[in-house]
């Protein structure tokens, strides 16, 4: 996971040195990191649809072993909760997509507002320059 390394060493070299960059580094960095974020959303959406196959795995095989218990004359709710034992390996597969899913996607939501708070602070560095300029020409 070379995109989530790189993510991780980029904000915290923002976070350490990020108010004292010049605009035109601090772009650099921004776009560095950006193009890591859509990598890593890409592995985001992967575990995404892994997370979706898990969970219809289990629905599927839950609701056929719930119908061969029937068949076989069980009880409806004795064969819910057999079929439901049966499939542990599958729920504990599903959760833990689910929870792997979840956390990426957090992690990527917070990527993009650091992206969106050094867009803000290269806006503003900006327009210190300018109005440094525009004084200088004054």
């Amino acid at each position: 996971m070379k995109y989530l390394e790189a993510i991780q060493l980029l904000i915290t070299d923002y976070s350490k040195r990020g108010d004292k960059m010049p605009p035109d580094e601090l772009l650099k960095h921004r776009d560095k990191l950006a193009g890591a974020a859509f990598y890593f959303a890409s592995y985001v959406g992967e575990l995404k649809e892994t997370y979706n196959l898990n969970y219809f795995q289990k629905k599927i095989t839950v609701l056929r072993e719930t119908q061969n218990l029937i068949k076989a004359g069980n009880p409806v709710n004795k064969s819910e909760t057999d079929a439901m034992l049966q499939a542990e390996d599958l729920i504990k597969k599903e959760l833990e997509s689910e929870s792997n899913a979840y956390k990426a996607d957090l992690l990527l939501k917070q990527v993009n507002k650091i992206l969106e708070a050094m867009s803000q602070r290269i806006a503003f560095l900006r327009k210190e320059v300018e109005t440094a300029n525009y004084q200088n020409q004054g």
